[in-house]
């Protein structure tokens, strides 16, 4: 749960950015204490890697870079210490 609770306050300190994310809403327990959820908000639209393939390549570029603009704005908010979770992560990488 602890890593959970970590990845959903990571969600929470991109709540005040104005960048199309989806926002959090709340994070529990339920099922009598055996399962955890996070609530997010839903962001209407299909998946890019659907759309992606049906674009010319200036519009697949102009998506590119608006992605790239947002994740500039993201990567400037500090990161909490590493979790538990992404240190486990980057080791089954190696």
């Amino acid at each position: 749960m602890k890593i959970r609770k970590k990845d959903f306050e990571a969600i929470k300190r991109l709540d005040n950015l104005d960048i199309l994310i989806s926002r959090p809403i709340n994070f529990g327990i339920c099922n009598n204490g055996r399962s955890i959820y996070s609530l997010l908000t839903w962001i209407t639209g299909k998946d890019a890697e659907h759309i992606l393939p049906e674009l010319n390549s200036k519009e697949q570029y102009r998506l590119g870079v608006k992605a790239g603009e947002i994740l500039r704005i993201i990567h400037q908010v500090p990161a909490a210490k590493k979790s538990d979770f992404m240190v486990r992560s980057f080791q089954s990488k190696k």
